[in-house]
């Protein structure tokens, strides 16, 4: 009687067992690869291939470092050149800059997650989250004009791309770091801050 009763549920058994192969081949299918393994600690980000949870986080070479998505001419992400090589048109007001730290904030998560909108209009997969950083500037685009020059220190935002040793950035995004901030303290100050002013006024 027992061997019957087993018996019954092998069809079932079968068939949790090929829906589970089918959602497994689906998402070997669907899911992009996992972009290669850092090599060079010193020039890399954080690239989201695909949503998900923390094993979505990829830390991957980032030569020329990365940029955002609001600058004209340029594709949002890892630099495939240098700033430099780009149009006069394109370049011409941006900075780039060494990250000293990031700030880590609920909308990063929401990024990592597939459910921020703007960063799936924006920019799609793969992306590197983080929207305020601070650190020393290392290259401008137009010294001549620019208010910044290389090794001053710097704290600003980015729409996506500080999860990196490197971001470009339009000068108007940054700010001098205040003496009395560590720069700790100024990559974790400006998004909430500016939400703060946002609600209150």
């Amino acid at each position: 009687y027992r061997t019957k009763r087993m018996a019954s549920y092998l069809p079932y058994v079968a068939l949790a067992l090929s829906g589970l192969v089918a959602v497994y081949v689906y998402k070997r299918v669907t899911t992009p690869a996992d972009p290669p393994t850092v090599t060079d600690l010193k020039r890399s980000c954080i690239s989201v291939p695909s949503p998900g949870g923390f094993d979505r986080l990829c830390h991957t070479d980032a030569e020329y470092g990365v940029i955002g998505a609001n600058i004209k001419g340029i594709k949002p992400g890892i630099l495939p050149k240098h700033p430099r090589e780009y149009d006069e048109s394109v370049k011409d007001n941006l900075v780039m800059v060494e990250i000293h730290a990031f700030g880590l904030n609920y909308a990063d998560c929401c990024i990592r997650w597939g459910l921020y909108a703007s960063a799936k209009k924006f920019v799609g997969w793969p992306i590197t989250p983080g929207f305020e950083f601070s650190g020393k500037v290392i290259w401008v685009a137009n010294d001549k004009k620019s208010k910044f020059k290389i090794g001053d220190q710097v704290f600003g935002v980015s729409m996506f791309g500080s999860y990196a040793t490197q971001v470009t950035v339009p000068e108007h995004q940054l700010n001098y770091k205040p003496k009395n901030f560590s720069m700790s303290q100024a990559a974790g100050f400006l998004c909430t801050g500016i939400t703060a002013y946002y609600a209150l006024f």
